[in-house]
């Protein structure tokens, strides 16, 4: 019995409980989050492809099934929108933006495109489509 190897049993549950962590774990990670793994390495800039009109099309085919991430509201584009903006980008290559009755459509979809230096794939009503691909990896990594 010396050389049987011990099982890793999981952790123990409620029966009628359907997770395994405690009430006292969830409040714990409230409390405290996980760190977010940031997608873009800080200071690093992917530069912006030229896309062909294909590329455009696939694009716009992927977000047709996206939900806005960011909403632009009466306030029009502000440091908050930038910054919301960024941390998407931060997760998602393709993002779709809400812009709430703007004056200028195109011109303010333009901005938001150059303020979060991203790419403008498409404009649907008040729906824009931004594009941002991830920044490559070192080859050390």
């Amino acid at each position: 019995m010396a050389n049987e190897t011990k099982k890793k049993t999981p952790p123990r549950r409620h029966p009628l409980r359907k997770v395994s962590k405690s009430p006292v774990d969830y409040e714990r990670e409230k409390k405290n989050p996980p760190a977010r793994k940031r997608r873009h390495r800080q200071g690093v800039e992917a530069p912006l492809p030229e896309l062909t009109n294909a590329q455009v099309k696939e694009l716009k085919a992927a977000a047709h099934h996206l939900e806005p991430v960011v909403m632009v509201g009466d306030k029009g584009i502000s440091e908050a929108v930038i910054e919301a903006l960024h941390e998407a980008f931060d997760s998602h290559e393709l993002l779709k933006v809400k812009m709430r009755a703007p004056e200028d459509k195109q011109a303010m979809a333009q901005e938001l495109a150059t303020k979060s230096r991203s790419l403008l794939i498409g404009l649907i009503g008040h729906v824009v489509i931004l594009y941002k691909p991830f920044p490559p990896k070192p080859r050390g990594e």
